[in-house]
This record gives C-alpha cells, structure tokens and sequence, in this order.
C-alpha cells in the first residue's frame, strides 16, 4: 500500500478549494450572499455595497489601456451623486449652474472649424431651413424666408405670413395673395402680373421696379409700400388705404381708383372720376 504524505493531503485540498472559488471558466456563478468571483457572472437579487470605513475611495478600477472604459451597463437612467450630473452651485459659477455652463460651451464651438460659424449659428439655419421648406399652400408660414426666385406662379398663398421674406425676382404672376401678410418683405423685380392682393396687409412692402399689370389691390393695406419705378398699369386700387405709399416713376395706365386712401391722406372719391393722381 502506497503511504500519502500529510503535504500531498494538503495540495488536494488547496486545489479543490480553488476550483470551487475560481470556478469553471466562469461556468459557475456567486448568487446572494456568496462571495464575488473575479472573472465569472455574480447574481443578487439584493444591492452590493461596497464600503471602505477607512480612507480614500470604495473601489478602484484600473484597465489596461486608459482609453478603455472602466466599467459599462445597459441602463440609461441618471445616476444619483455622480459628479456629472450634479448642478454646481449657481453662486460659485457667476450666477449659472453647471448645465448653463455646458449648453453654453456646446453653443460656443471653436467656429474655425464649422466653416466660420458657431454652432449655435448651424442649428439655427437648420431650424430655419425646415420652417421655409414645403410646397406653397394656403396659410403656409415663411415669414422670413429667403424666397428670391422663386417660381410662385398659379399658386394660392391665401392667408399666409410672408413677414420679413425675401422674394425678389419672384415669379408671382397669377399668384393668390388674398388675406396675406407681407410686411417688409422685397420684392424687388418681381413679376406680378395678375396677381391678387384682395384684402393683404403689405405695409412696409419694397416692390421696386416690379411688373405689377392687371394686378388687384383691392381692400388692401398698403401703407408705406415701396412702388417707385413699377410697371401697375390696368391694376385696381378700390377701397386700398396706400397712405405714405411711394408712386414715383410708376406707370400708373388704366388704374381703378374708388374710394381709395391717397399715399397724401386723401380720398380719390368713387365713381368713374375717382383718381388718386396730384395726391401721390
């Protein structure tokens, strides 16, 4: 019979004992209230603290290449404490709180390397792009747009807010306008020709040089509007308030005066004698 030494009994039982704490190429798992086991899945289904009663911090993650994450998960909720997404106190940061600070970095990109503009600039041509994209329809709102160009022609813009566009050398001929909205837009070199202004507010209005034939202005307030130098001949002015309007140079042939507020504040009266001329 072979003799088995008392340091042979003891390897035996140091191999078993890490077998069962190191497991079987993570086959095995710790569950609650086993100890964790380095390199394989531990389950709980209760919290693990880890508490240092002494100094400095409760855990120290270490990777091999610091451009590696320390640790990961799959949820997305905010973690209570962490230090980022704690709000500094606004009295410590010239009245802001930390999410100021950062919005306003994020706003603030180097814009050398955005084509000269910030970023705060980008999102803002985005956001206006979208707001003047679309085909034209009734009520649609491009109020500030950038319009030059534009083929309008046939089109019904009814309702719509144009405030501040920019519409020069549009074709608009036989467009809609009705009950529109069209202060300070240009509309430079635009070719109007039978166009309807039925009831539109275009105060403040620059229509320099444009072809505004056959053109109605019906009911419409047309109060500082920039006419000078257009072609308005067989356009309708009846019941149109043009007050401090500007008509020099127009070509005015066949124009339709009734009841109609001179750019001098007068009326042009009604009926075929009805005209606003010596009152521009």
């Amino acid at each position: 019979m072979k003799t088995r030494f008392p340091g042979e009994r003891i390897l035996a039982v140091l191999g078993a004992a890490t077998i069962l704490v190191l497991g079987f190429d993570g086959v095995t798992y710790a569950a609650t209230g086993s100890s964790l086991i380095l390199g394989s899945l531990n389950k709980a289904s209760k919290t693990t603290t880890l508490q240092n009663t002494g100094s400095g911090p409760a855990l120290n993650l270490v990777t091999k290449s610091t451009a590696t994450a320390p640790f990961s998960t799959n949820a997305k909720g905010r973690v209570a404490n962490l230090y980022a997404s704690r709000a500094a106190s606004a009295d410590k940061l010239g009245g802001h709180t930390a999410a100021d600070l950062i919005d306003t970095a994020q706003q603030n990109v180097d814009a050398a390397t955005l084509g000269g503009k910030s970023l705060a600039d980008i999102n803002a041509a985005a956001a206006q792009a979208a707001h003047c994209s679309g085909y034209p329809h009734s009520a649609v709102d491009w109020s500030g747009c950038e319009l030059g160009s534009a083929n309008l022609s046939h089109q019904w813009l009814g309702s719509a807010n144009l405030n501040g566009a920019s519409m020069m050398q549009i074709d608009g001929s036989y467009t809609v306008f009705q009950f529109a909205t069209i202060h300070n837009v240009y509309m430079w070199d635009a070719n109007l020709d039978h166009a309807i202004f039925y009831n539109t507010d275009l105060s403040g209005a620059s229509l320099h040089t444009a072809t505004i034939t056959n053109a109605s202005f019906d009911y419409a307030t047309a109060t500082n509007v920039e006419f000078n130098n257009s072609d308005m001949t067989n356009t309708t002015f009846r019941n149109a308030k043009l007050n401090g309007a500007n008509l020099s140079g127009v070509t005015l042939t066949n124009v339709v005066w009734d009841n109609t507020t001179c750019p001098d504040g007068t009326n042009s009266g009604t009926g075929p004698s009805a005209t606003c001329i010596g009152h521009l």
